[in-house]
């Protein structure tokens, strides 16, 4: 506002504060006698004239200006020419009323603003950019119609003041700020106050969590306070006050307004010559600045004032003061460059705390003070400011502190005498005397003083004398010739830092040999920065550059090259020379500091260390972009700017910047007390801890808060809270000995997950829970396992979580910590050493085997349930999590010969001669020798792991404080460190670490004993490396180098860590169709949707694809899985499966696999182990084809997988499953949907998996599953329909199935992987149909989950002891619960393909290899011909029998060639190829049906028995063969079956009788195989019993098929049932006679054997 012409004041509304004529003003004042009042009234200031004129502006958005009637026809402007004629308000500047309200808006801006985006060219709320949707959204009730809704809050006053308008924009305001709630409780306000200023008060509007307003202290909210506010410089104001009420924040009785904020009446300031003062502040007066004034509680003393040699007197920023002309700069940088005020460059690498710079004693200047603290892991810098006030401002990576409190930039201290803001990457502190300290929060920090502070000044920044000769003045005064001498002196007293002073000088510091300095000094590294033509030569007038060239060098020296310092080192160069206004040449590049990478170290989304400048989400990198960037503090920052331009990431359009990271306005934090928070963030505030503060959308809430009885208010690690005021420490050493909270010691040997501690039941603090994990590994032993999950991810430490409530961090090569913001901590040395310590705001508390933490050591040893025990093992055991307590110990060896006692072992930890003796009072040692002694005695290697004893007493000495002398060098347990490293007694537990090279985080941990790295080196992991090979750090996270890894919720990014730059780049990526973005196996990243897994157990029980279980008792074969798209390009391939009755039980079991795949058909038979049919010819495993199809066996299993993701294994019991896995990219992207059979289509929905051949839907299992049957001449039946067994009583199943889903059972770690219910279930109904004969399918049904389990890669734990489940192993073998046969067989090179799987079974003995069926001496060891196998002594035709091969020794095969004689044809004959007879066969199966020798078919179902076959007599020396077959019906005496086959052979004076009976019994009374006399020998092949007698083979599957073979020189010499074999079907049928059969029935009936039985 400006007023003229007879007086002159321009008074400037400027956020948050008032300006006259350019200087701050703190209301109430007046001007020119009184006729012009600026005051407080409610949350606006007002400007009121003498005339008339009265401007309100709420300091946010909302002005209002109002002016008398007098003033009619007489103005113009955005407000109108107040003619009463609303239709001409849009005049423009020139006078023409236009209809354009853009035209008329852009003709009143201000001559000379050139502002870009000032002028616009839309209108209304096309300028919003909103959608119809949102729009409809902000205009409900809910929003902005709040204001019009007709039973709201401010329905009294719609008569008055129609809210339409204001409605409109509400609307308006809330598109622009993207639904900022803040935006829309100010659009409300505004209403509310004209209302208000109307003389109406709306209802309560306000309310818990919207639009609430937090008062400042000493203050509270009115919704209908005075508009004359008691004030400092009117107490009675509110006496007769003509202003209307309204909603304000009024001080509490006994305080006044003292320019915006209350005070006490004695804290009152000045009011002097019209203006009002602060207590305490001072101003400079007059044009000249001839007064230095002072109020002090309501007293102004006014002092004569100058401005010095180097000042001019001016008005700048609203203060007038003398401000400097000129200013002189220190700068350091990297690990030890120094640049003085003076211009003297030294090195000096001392990890110190140092002055840098600091005001003499006897200045009459502003003192204030700057540090550094450099160790071998961090770098903090601190301001202080004295004496008047006192504030210590801490820049820590990453973080700011002021008086150890963390602080959000921007904000100010002291009424604005000292700014803390963002500036480009650097935070700046800035102060009214014209100190500026800018820090880019890595390594580089620049202090500018006014030349005022010439002769002033002390430290590493020199004496600021303007001669650079003398800068290396002492702190005692002494000028000195030696940097390093200078640099010593300025060490802070009390620093002891080990290797903090140091005796080199320059490059001698840092390490470099003649030719590293000289690559270092080329153009392509430091070099750049003198070239002449390069891209800083622009700058090299007004900023020379041998000096920073000479720091890159240092720099580069110490850090091995490292790309991230060189650019860091340019960088500083680029910024200096901006800072004086030169802008360089473009000088980053793609793989050298360039623009399209990312960051070393970022925190919160803030990159401090820029290499390839990859900005944080929302903004974007500009070369030039402004040194004020607009925050959510100051949104307009960016007007009027002081700064230079520098590069830096810039918000993008829409966004703010709200504490380093860029937010929608919407998103905007609190301006709460003089500070920022972030929307989201909670604090605790006031000394006391008086308040819970949380900021929400703008609006800070408040509540009341105070310490619990165990906890203190004070700052910590740069928050203020409620800290703990003890800590306990629970111990966890060796193989189970613990120390608990209470300071109880006991031996527990348990393994498996143990509960350490946790918090019980419900609590106000943070609950946590830790648990310790040995893994079983092999039958007995256990491995220990360190591994970091975060949401299931694995990580790489250092880590930190977004909110850093939690930090993981290597303390030393063999040191992990975990650190909690709640107290708790975790240290582990690995692997044997646990520490937990946690507050005592957890007593009592607590449960685990650390004890219940409640200071009373007789009840330590509670059970979960509370219940409290005297014997630790039962106490331990209570605490053992899911896993079977047999399994979970591990058993040790006991040494008590040894006298662990003695002072040779564990007795030095109380020898009084010992090096132990200074820690006695801290950790009492005789406790300590039991523990020792039981460790040992159980130990296998006493004297390392004595070693490890003392040094976990060492470290429990250090963790109490106490200093320890060389204690290995006493004991003779000198410590061997890795390479790069070396032992230290008492070193940093915050090392250098990758990525940052620094430690990231505050560390505040006492110091440890153990391996730290040697200079140079830093900790990757447990190593040291050189900086050159560190990772990069990403989002909170580390990444090794050349990791490749996923990024983004979606997995929108796929990512590389560059090992050489430090850099991840990132480039747009998705997950394919068939992929999905989650954790798998701890690895975050787009991993294909679950592959397919279709299993056939049991009864058996269906599992489909996609999850579908139910029962088929079909005994046929059938498909299993098939593609049955054809016109799809897939690799065709199908599974069948024959089922068949179990002994005589109501169930069917998996008795053989077909696997037709890549023209190979593989068939599995139950029984068959070791072997499989390819293409009918028996093979030995393992078999391998051009590796796209394997197969092998391991334990009991046999597996199937071909190249392109079909995995089948083939229990060789009773079950089976097929697996559809991604091996190949995108197959599986394929298949899914065109798969068909009992195993359904794998489309991810089992409510559609009964799809028949046809196409269509069955509802009914019996139904599908007959619908796959395979066509052929076999019996068999397709399911049992209503017939089926019944299990009216499971209580005996359930019992003895239980253990699958048993929580403290064997399986119990493999329930979250594997789900028992389908497998409980399947397993009880097998057991309960079966009887008192289920045995056998309890231990099937067992091993079906155990298979399952270690499919899925879980652990199982032994299992079979308890149960009658025993496996006897054939010789040379034994049984493994968890072993496989890969490396293990005769075929080493074949094995190779072989994948090492898991799995339960017979494995051989050491000494002994896998040959064929048999474990045989590796000696004894086969052939390899072609892709197979051979035993030794074992013999074989090649293809096309040309050739006969013996295996005669250890691949020693003997092949000659042969070939088969005109009588014989090369054919496969029970699993062999070879020369034969040609041979025919009969074939009676089903109810039953006949097939001849000659191919009739004959129906017959008769139940007695009858001649299949009889050969005919033509010479005595003929063996004689009848075969006959006895029918029985089943169930149904419509159909018979055949169900004993009697096969008689004679040949004088020999005879037998081999009969075969049902359930594949032979009455035979030798075992198999036998010999029946010289005739033939009897063998089980597959489901069949089968009688060989070489030209003659009889098989039968003991249940309804019988096949009858015969070579062709019984051609017509044979008659009965299968005819008379003259190739002639059509004479098949006669009688014994010779007669034709009239029908089936008379052939039938005439055959009816002499001896026949009844069926």
């Amino acid at each position: 506002m400006s007023f003229f012409p007879l007086f002159i004041f321009v008074i400037t509304l400027l956020l948050p504060s008032l300006q006259v004529n350019g200087s701050f003003a703190t209301a109430p004042f007046s001007l020119r006698n009184g006729s012009i009042q600026v005051y407080q009234s409610g949350f606006s200031v007002i400007v009121s004239t003498d005339f008339g004129l009265m401007v309100s502006y709420d300091m946010y958005s909302y002005v209002r200006i109002s002016v008398p009637y007098t003033y009619q026809n007489s103005t113009c402007g955005l407000c109108g020419n107040f003619d009463n004629h609303p239709g001409n308000d849009f005049r423009t500047r020139q006078g023409e009323v236009v209809s354009s309200d853009v035209d008329f808006a852009n003709s009143w801006k201000a001559p000379g603003d050139d502002e870009p985006g000032c002028e616009v060219q839309c209108s209304g709320l096309a300028c919003a950019g909103c959608t119809a949707a949102q729009t409809a959204v902000y205009r409900n009730s809910a929003h902005c119609g709040i204001l019009e809704n007709s039973t709201g809050p401010f329905a009294g006053c719609h008569q008055q003041l129609a809210p339409g308008s204001f409605v409109d924009s509400c609307v308006y305001d809330l598109c622009v700020g993207g639904g900022y709630q803040p935006i829309l409780c100010q659009a409300l306000n505004v209403y509310s106050s004209q209302c208000q200023q109307n003389g109406i008060q709306p209802q309560s509007w306000r309310r818990p969590g919207f639009c609430e307003i937090p008062c400042p202290a000493n203050s509270h909210y009115e919704a209908q306070g005075t508009g004359c506010p008691p004030t400092c410089v009117n107490p009675n104001s509110t006496y007769n006050c003509p202003l209307p009420d309204q909603e304000s924040c009024v001080c509490n009785s006994g305080y006044l307004l003292s320019g915006g904020v209350c005070v006490p009446h004695a804290d009152c300031g000045c009011s002097f010559e019209g203006h009002y003062y602060h207590s305490g502040e001072t101003v400079i007066l007059d044009a000249d600045c001839w007064r230095r004034c002072t109020c002090s509680y309501g007293s102004m003393t006014c002092s004569s004032h100058s401005c010095g040699q180097h000042e001019s007197c001016r008005v700048e920023d609203g203060v007038r003061g003398c401000t400097p002309n000129s200013f002189a700069t220190c700068w350091i940088r990297g690990p030890g460059s120094y640049h003085t005020f003076d211009g003297v460059m030294y090195q000096y690498p001392g990890a110190c705390r140092l002055t840098l710079a600091k005001v003499m004693g006897s200045s009459n200047h502003s003192h204030f003070m700057i540090t550094v603290e450099k160790s071998l892991s961090y770098i903090t810098y601190t301001m202080s400011f004295f004496p008047l006030f006192i504030f210590v401002i801490t820049l820590l990576l990453p973080s700011l502190q002021v008086n150890g409190s963390f602080a959000t930039a921007p904000f100010s201290l002291r009424n604005g005498s000292i700014q803390v803001y963002q500036s480009g990457f650097s935070v700046i502190v800035s102060t009214d005397f014209g100190l500026m300290v800018s820090y880019d929060m890595y390594s580089y920090v620049r202090i500018s003083v006014p030349y005022t502070y010439q002769n002033s000044t002390c430290g590493l920044c020199g004496n600021f004398d303007n001669h650079p000769g003398n800068d290396f003045r002492t702190r005692q005064g002494e000028v000195v010739s030696s940097d390093v001498d200078f640099a010593n002196s300025w060490k802070a007293p009390g620093d002891d830092e080990p290797g903090c002073e140091v005796q080199c000088s320059g490059l001698a510091c840092a390490g470099c040999t003649a030719a590293q300095t000289a690559v270092y000094r080329n153009s392509a590294h430091c070099g750049i920065l003198e070239n002449s033509t390069g891209p800083f030569a622009g700058c090299h007038q007004q900023l020379a550059p041998g000096s920073f060239v000479d720091s890159c060098v240092y720099d580069l020296c110490v850090g091995g090259g490292y790309q991230p310092i060189l650019c860091q080192a340019l960088n500083v160069y680029s910024s200096q020379c901006q800072q004086n206004g030169i802008q360089p040449q473009s000088w980053r590049r793609p793989g050298f500091c360039g623009m399209s990478c990312c960051q070393i170290f970022k925190f919160e989304n803030k990159c401090f260390l820029c290499l390839e400048i990859p900005c944080p989400a929302n903004s974007h990198y500009e070369a030039q972009g402004t040194g004020c960037p607009s925050t959510c503090v100051n949104p307009n920052s960016t007007y009027n700017c002081p700064l230079p331009d520098q590069e830096s990431c810039v918000c993008n359009s829409g966004y703010l910047l709200s504490g380093g990271v860029c937010v929608p306005h919407a998103d905007c934090g609190c301006s709460f007390e003089g500070h920022y928070y972030r929307s989201g963030e909670t604090v605790i505030l006031d000394a006391d801890c008086g308040r819970r503060c949380t900021c929400s959308y703008g609006s800070m809430t408040c509540s009341s808060h105070s310490c619990g009885q165990h906890e203190s208010c004070r700052v910590e690690d740069g928050v203020r809270g409620c800290t703990p005021n003890s800590f306990a420490t629970c111990w966890i050493r060796g193989p189970g000995s613990y120390h608990t909270f209470d300071g109880v010691m006991y031996q527990y040997p348990g393994a498996c997950r143990l509960t350490l501690a946790k918090v019980m039941g419900s609590s106000d603090h943070s609950h946590f829970m830790i648990t310790v994990e040995k893994v079983p590994q092999g039958p007995q032993g256990f491995s220990n396992v360190l591994k970091f999950e975060v949401d299931g991810q694995l990580i790489r430490l250092p880590f930190s979580s977004g909110s850093n409530r939690i930090r993981i961090f290597q303390s030393s090569t063999h040191s992990v910590i975990l650190r909690t913001d709640f107290g708790v901590t975790l240290q582990t040395v690995w692997p044997h050493f646990v520490r937990v310590t946690a507050p005592g705001v957890y007593s009592g508390l607590l449960g685990g085997l650390c004890g219940n933490y409640n200071a009373d050591q007789h009840d330590d040893f509670r059970t979960p349930n509370g219940t409290l025990v005297s014997d630790s093992q039962v106490f331990g055991d209570s605490w053992r999590d899911g896993s079977l307590a047999d399994h979970c110990v591990e058993n040790r060896p006991r040494n008590s010969a040894t006298n662990f006692s003695s002072t040779e072992y564990c007795g030095v930890l109380t020898s009084h001669t010992g090096p132990f003796t200074s820690c006695w009072a801290a950790v009492n040692p005789w406790q300590q020798v039991d523990a020792c002694v039981e460790i040992l005695q159980g130990s296998r290697d006493p004297a390392s792991t004595l070693c490890e004893v003392l040094r976990d007493y060492a470290l429990m000495c250090q963790h109490n404080g106490v200093s320890l002398g060389q204690w290995r060098n006493a004991t003779g347990c000198e410590l061997t460190c890795p390479s790069n490293s070396h032992y230290e007694l008492c070193g940093s537990s915050c090392p250098s670490s990758c990525p940052s090279l620094s430690f990231p985080f505050t560390c505040d941990t006492q110091c440890q004993e153990g391996c730290q790295c040697n200079d140079g080196f830093v900790l990757n992991g447990n190593q040291c490396v050189p900086p050159t090979s560190c990772g990069c750090f990403h989002d909170g996270r580390y990444r090794q180098a050349g990791e490749q890894f996923w990024d983004g919720e979606e997995c929108q990014s796929f990512c590389t860590c560059n090992g050489v730059t430090g850099i991840v780049q990132c480039s747009p990526n998705a997950c394919g169709p068939q992929e999905s973005c989650h954790v798998v196996g701890g690895e975050f990243g787009c991993h294909p949707n679950p592959h397919g897994t279709c299993s056939a157990s049991g009864d058996p029980h269906y599992l489909t694809f996609d999850g579908k279980a139910y029962d088929f008792q079909g005994t046929c074969r059938y498909v299993l899985a098939t593609v049955c798209n054809d016109t799809v390009d897939l690799h065709q391939f199908s599974v069948k499966a024959k089922n068949e009755p179990w002994f005589g039980l109501p169930v069917s079991i998996t008795a053989e696999v077909y696997v037709d795949v890549l023209g190979y058909e593989v068939r599995m038979s139950r029984g068959n182990w070791g072997t499989v049919e390819v293409n009918g010819i028996t093979r030995n495993l393992p078999i391998v084809f051009n590796g796209s199809l394997s197969i092998f066996g391991s334990g009991s299993q046999t597996f199937v997988n071909a190249e392109f993701g079909l995995s089948n294994f083939k229990n060789s019991i009773s079950s089976l499953s097929v697996s559809l896995s991604l091996s190949v990219q995108n197959y599986l992207i394929f298949i899914r949907e065109n798969m068909c059979g009992l195993c359904g289509n794998f489309n991810g929905n089992p409510n559609d998996d009964f799809h028949t051949p046809s196409g269509a839907l069955s509802n009914s299992a019996d139904a599908f599953g007959a619908a796959w049957k395979v066509p052929g001449n076999y019996t068999c039946s397709d399911g049992c329909g209503s017939s089926c067994a019944q299990c009216n009583d499971d209580r005996s199943a359930r019992a003895q199935c239980e253990v699958i889903q048993a929580a403290d059972g064997p399986f119990s770690f493999c329930h979250e992987e594997v789900d028992p219910a389908p497998y409980f279930s399947d397993c009880v109904f097998d057991v309960c149909v079966s009887g008192n004969r289920g045995s056998d399918l309890l231990c099937r049904a067992l091993e079906t989950y155990v298979s399952a389990c270690q499919s899925a890669n879980v652990r199982v734990y032994p299992w079979r002891q308890n149960t009658t489940c025993r496996i006897e192993c054939p010789a040379n073998s034994h049984y493994e619960l968890c072993g496989t046969d890969c490396g293990h067989t005769c075929a080493s090179s074949i094995d190779a393909a072989c994948d090492h799987v898991c799995s339960e079974g017979c494995f051989c003995d050491e000494g002994y290899s896998r040959s064929g069926t048999s474990c045989v001496p590796v000696e004894s060891c086969g052939c390899q011909y072609d892709g197979f196998y051979f035993n030794a002594g074992e013999s074989f035709w090649t293809n096309g029998c040309s050739q006969r091969c013996e295996c005669q020794a250890p691949n020693v095969l003997i092949c000659s060639p042969s070939s088969c004689t005109p009588a014989q044809e090369c054919t496969i004959r029970d699993g062999h190829l070879g020369c034969y007879d040609a041979m025919s066969t009969c074939t009676v199966w089903g109810d039953p049906h006949y097939v001849t020798f000659d191919g009739a078919l004959t129906h017959f179902q008769g139940s007695c028995s009858y001649v299949i076959t009889e050969t005919l007599r033509h010479s005595n020396n003929e063996t004689q063969y009848k075969v006959v077959a006895t029918n029985k019906h089943r169930g149904n005496n419509l159909v018979s079956f055949v169900s004993t086959v009697d096969i008689y052979l004679s040949n004088p004076p020999e005879s037998v009788h081999v009969r075969l009976g049902p359930y594949k019994r032979v009455k035979v009374k030798v075992s198999l195989p036998t010999t029946a006399g010289t005739f033939g020998q009897v063998t089980r092949q597959g489901s069949y019993i089968v009688f060989d007698a070489v030209d003659v083979v009889v098989q039968f599957d003991g249940s309804s098929t019988l096949l009858v073979r015969m070579g062709r020189n019984y051609q017509n010499r044979v008659t009965g049932m299968c005819g008379n074999f003259n190739g002639d079907p059509t004479d098949d049928k006669v009688l014994p006679n010779g007669t034709l059969a009239q029908n089936d029935n008379q052939f039938g009936h005439s055959w009816k054997s002499e001896t026949s039985q009844a069926g």
